[in-house]
C-alpha cells in the first residue's frame, strides 16, 4: 500500500474508533477511561489529518488553503492512489 493510501486508512481507522468510542458514551457517559481514551484519540486524529491535508491534499473544502481550487486539479483523490 502506497503512503497516501495508508494515511487515509489510519486516518479513517482513528475516524471509525472515535465514533464507536462516542456512541459507548452516549450510554455511559461518566466512563472516565472512554473520555480519556476519546480526548487521546480526538488529539491524535486531528494531527493526522494535518498530515493527511499537507501530504495528500484536502479532505473537505475547508481545508483547501491553497491558492489554486484545487479540487479541480488532476488527478482527482481518488486517482491518486493509482
Amino acid at each position: 500500500m502506497n503512503k497516501p493510501s495508508s494515511l487515509l486508512k489510519e486516518l479513517q481507522q482513528l475516524d471509525f474508533a472515535l465514533q464507536e468510542i462516542a456512541l459507548f458514551l452516549d450510554v455511559h457517559p461518566d466512563n472516565k477511561a472512554a473520555m480519556d481514551c476519546y480526548r487521546s484519540l480526538s488529539k491524535l486524529r486531528d494531527v493526522m489529518a494535518r498530515q493527511v491535508i499537507r501530504e495528500v491534499g484536502p479532505l473537505t473544502l475547508r481545508d483547501n488553503h491553497g491558492h489554486c481550487w484545487e479540487w479541480i486539479c488532476d488527478p482527482w483523490p481518488w486517482e491518486r492512489e493509482g
